[in-house]
């Protein structure tokens, strides 16, 4: 379900749901945490669908969370 309602398209995350609705901004832990969850979901079911949104969270997470200085 947190792919369903806490992940956007484009890979954001919330933080939050509650009363049917995802809000908050997700912090960097979240994107970390929830990543090393799907590859792991990968690791014990085989399917790619994981890897895939692992890899859309971390695209996301480096592209708004990275600091280049």
């Amino acid at each position: 379900m947190i792919e369903r309602w806490m992940i956007s398209e484009d890979g954001r995350m919330y933080h939050v749901f509650k009363n049917g609705e995802a809000r908050v901004n997700g912090f960097l832990e979240d994107y970390s945490n929830v990543g090393y969850a799907f590859i792991h979901l990968y690791l014990a079911s085989g399917d790619v669908k994981w890897t895939d949104l692992a890899t859309r969270l971390t695209n996301y997470a480096i592209s708004h969370f990275f600091d280049k200085s």
